[in-house]
């Protein structure tokens, strides 16, 4: 009998514990979302604090370019956008379109990438060089 009530009152302590760290375990998840929850919350609200954006779209002064190393490449002209990829190494692309708006230069880009998956995105000027030598450029350009 007494060891019956000593292997009753382990499994009972056994079980607390199990559950005491369980619960600890998904308040520290709790936290933990919440923080993320917050963060993406903030982040939303910078996209709102642009309200209506003027964006003037125009050819761009070459076809091609080449990104710098460490060079984003985002999914949207917009500093906050989320990033496709970032570049290593200096890699040579097809310039599609040139944008401006937020008083900055953004060129829509085609990275050479196998099976094209997200293979198109924005530049911004600051990580992005034309070789003038190499380049053909766009009749826009020629207009002038």
């Amino acid at each position: 009998m007494v060891y019956i009530s000593i292997i009753l009152i382990l499994a009972l302590a056994g079980g607390f514990y199990y559950f005491m760290t369980q619960l600890e375990f998904k308040r520290k998840q709790i936290m933990i979302l919440s923080k993320e929850n917050s963060s993406i919350k903030d982040s939303l609200k910078a996209y709102k604090l642009h309200s209506p954006l003027t964006v003037n779209f125009s050819d761009p002064p070459y076809s091609y370019g080449e990104i710098v190393s460490r060079g984003e490449v985002l999914i949207a002209p917009l500093n906050n956008a989320s990033l496709l990829c970032k570049i290593n190494s200096p890699m040579k692309v097809m310039i599609l379109c040139k944008a401006e708006l937020l008083n900055s230069i953004w060129y829509e880009v085609t990275l050479d990438v196998p099976k094209g998956i997200n293979s198109r995105g924005w530049v911004k000027k600051d990580y992005i060089v034309f070789d003038e030598s190499n380049d053909i450029i766009t009749s826009s350009h020629n207009k002038m």
